[in-house]
């Protein structure tokens, strides 16, 4: 049985597959760009997207038993999409300096 881990950070994700013994059978990386100003910190939602399908049409490619895929994802963010799930803004990074007055 082969079992996936993926990790969807602030500037990339990866898909690493595991063995049932906990042995790495390989990874697949994509990193996408963030935009970092004085007043925003922000990355292109439609990027995150089309890099996790990358990884795993990838890593699916070279291992089609994958039995389960366990997913965490970078700080605290939220994406507004439209019916068709498609994004309607950027997503706001965990370093977002807007919320400093609040903080």
């Amino acid at each position: 049985m082969k079992i996936a881990g993926l990790d969807i950070g602030s500037t990339g994700c990866k898909l690493t597959i595991f063995d049932s013994d906990g042995s790495c059978l390989g990874k697949a990386y994509r990193d996408y760009p963030v935009k970092r100003t004085k007043t925003a910190h922000e990355v292109e939602a439609q990027d995150i997207i089309d890099s996790v399908f990358e990884v795993m049409e990838e890593m699916g490619r070279r291992h089609p038993d994958i039995a389960g895929i366990g997913v965490t994802s970078f700080g605290e963010t939220f994406v507004l999409t439209d019916k068709a799930g498609c994004p309607l803004h950027t997503a706001m990074l965990y370093t977002d300096p807007r919320g400093a007055d609040e903080c």
